[in-house]
């Protein structure tokens, strides 16, 4: 029996190897419904002989095939810049038929514009803005003032310009719990959005860093940011007309 046992898994691992499977879909704009020309296909397997990958890149109708597939179980991401994936699925394979045939709705990403005025209600050139929640994205605003983000991904984001040390975020705020986000919807040109810049009084602040004995501690590094913010370690409190939290490293 043992044997008969061992012929028959052979035969349906050799069978499985002669009939590779077929994984065929379509990528296509979700506002639009439209298909997506060159995103770029990526199936992942993982087995017990490491990972192995197969990718395609979908043509002007936004299908793909990927073919010679062994049964078992994958990953599917589908990219292209400008769009985002809002998940992905895991498919599994067998050695009978091909996988059920993919849709792959990816999202189109937003351009986002606006104008900086400075407090004499100007166009502010050459002002730096960053796109929040991570104020990571950065542009400059050009001599009218104007400033734009493309590929903008969908959901709440932020708006902060820099004048100097003072921070307004949109529309005319000097703290960003006082700010507005901004919806972001998928596949708009968004544009009207102001910010003004506003003044605020800044101080400088000066110290000596004691280590635990009380001796000065040369080579320490000292960083500044609103007292909402929570740090472990030492920490001192500064008190003035804004509290602030400086944490020592």
């Amino acid at each position: 029996m043992k044997s008969v046992a061992t012929l028959l898994l052979f035969g349906l691992t050799a069978l499985a190897q002669q009939n590779p499977r077929v994984l065929e879909g379509s990528v296509v704009n979700s506002v639009t419904g439209l298909g997506i020309d060159g995103a770029k296909i990526t199936l992942m397997s993982q087995g017990k002989g490491g990972i192995g990958v197969k990718n395609s890149v979908t043509d002007a109708a936004g299908n793909f095939h990927i073919s010679g597939l062994a049964p078992g179980n994958y990953r599917v991401f589908a990219e292209k810049t400008g769009l985002t994936t809002p998940s992905v699925p895991s498919l599994h394979i067998d050695a009978a038929t091909d996988p059920a045939r993919l849709r792959f709705e990816m999202i189109p990403h937003a351009i986002l514009r606006g104008h900086v005025f400075g407090v004499d209600g100007k166009p502010a050139a050459k002002v730096p803005v960053a796109l929040g929640p991570q104020y990571a994205t950065k542009t400059l605003t050009g001599d009218d003032g104007a400033f734009v983000f493309e590929n903008v991904p969908p959901g709440r984001v932020s708006l902060v310009a820099f004048d100097g040390h003072v921070r307004t975020y949109f529309p005319a705020a000097t703290d960003a719990a006082s700010g507005e986000s901004i919806t972001v919807r998928p596949g708009e040109d968004q544009g009207g959005y102001e910010i003004r810049l506003q003044t605020a009084n800044v101080y400088r602040i000066r110290g000596v860093v004691l280590d635990r004995a009380g001796k000065p501690s040369a080579g320490s590094i000292v960083s500044l940011s609103p007292g909402s913010a929570q740090y472990a370690g030492d920490s001192i409190r500064v008190v003035s007309r804004r509290d602030y939290d400086v944490q020592v490293e």
